[in-house]
């Protein structure tokens, strides 16, 4: 029986995409590209020798590569030449990723990094003009955040079961909105660009603050994350302990995904990354933070990106009604 998915709804229409994409031999479509399998003047060879200048950030660059190798491995692409492309390749691999039954956010990832491994071939002129990209529609979705109940199970969950690291790094998403990233680089030394727990002469005497130097956020800025709960401080601390120790991304993702499966299996927007979306949200709804205030402590580069993370809830709604 066909699972369906509770969270978003829309007419289906007839689209190439209906069509059973013609069949290429992939035998291990994941797997790592090999130099004898690629070419000179491929779009693996001159991302893999562009990488430090396409993405700066070696998580972004890892994460980049892997989705650039799946579509290298599509069709004859280890072999064709960067110069060789048309829009029909890149729609073909969008169809083949549709077939297999990726959703448009997912399909999108992938094209948005092939689309700018093309524009960096333009700019260095290895090429005169990328290929044309189709993206595809999003459909729109509900705000995702975890209710106080929902916080407190999953806490519950994981400490329960052993994995108290598991049940740090989430209070500490839920709590401070750091990125998942960010979380997993503390108890590291702060000369090198990593976190480190740090009093400041911001803080009070009892308060903390983790420190984020710029080679470790998203926007390449210095961030000061407070931590004026004591729970929050203990779990911080506990992680530069227990990270390196127990935190691998294979280990990570199984218990995640034991938590998503106690808790919603059918969800597939069930990400670690909701914490920072409920973190957000908790600020605007619950303390009455302003944006700009919020835009500061989660360190997005634009108040339009906080805007979006923020999402009113139905009790403040159902409150100001109640006082108009």
């Amino acid at each position: 029986m066909d699972q369906i998915d509770l969270f978003t709804t829309q007419d289906h229409t007839p689209t190439t995409h209906d069509i059973t994409p013609v069949s290429f031999a992939e035998p291990a479509e994941h797997a790592v590209v090999t130099e004898a399998e690629t070419h000179e003047g491929t779009v693996w060879t001159f991302a893999r020798a562009e990488a430090t200048r396409l993405w700066d950030k070696p998580t972004h660059r890892e994460r980049s590569l892997a989705q650039l190798q799946r579509f290298v491995r599509f069709a004859d692409h280890t072999t064709r030449p960067i110069t060789d492309y048309l829009p029909k390749h890149n729609h073909a691999f969008a169809d083949h990723l549709h077939w297999k039954g990726l959703k448009a956010t997912s399909i999108n990832r992938y094209l948005a990094t092939v689309s700018r491994v093309c524009a960096h071939a333009v700019d260095e002129e290895v090429i005169t003009h990328a290929p044309k990209l189709k993206f595809n529609k999003e459909a729109k979705v509900r705000p995702r955040f975890f209710t106080d109940a929902k916080i407190d199970h999953a806490i519950d969950f994981f400490v329960q079961r052993g994995d108290q690291w598991m049940a740090d790094m989430f209070l500490l998403g839920v709590k401070t909105g750091m990125r998942h990233g960010e979380i997993l680089t503390l108890g590291s030394v702060s000369d090198k660009g990593k976190l480190t727990i740090a009093e400041t002469a911001m803080s009070t005497p009892d308060s903390k603050w983790i420190f984020l130097p710029a080679a470790a956020t998203k926007t390449s800025e210095d961030r000061y994350v407070p931590l004026n709960q004591l729970e929050v401080v203990e779990a911080a601390r506990r992680l530069v302990e227990s990270l390196p120790q127990k935190f691998s991304h294979r280990t990570f993702y199984r218990r995640w995904g034991l938590l998503k499966r106690e808790m919603n299996r059918l969800d597939d927007r069930f990400v670690f990354h909701v914490t920072r979306q409920t973190a957000t949200t908790r600020m605007a709804n619950d303390l009455q933070v302003p944006t700009a205030m919020i835009q500061k402590m989660l360190g997005h580069a634009t108040i339009q990106t906080t805007q979006k993370y923020v999402h009113a809830k139905d009790d403040t709604m159902q409150a100001i009604a109640a006082r108009m």
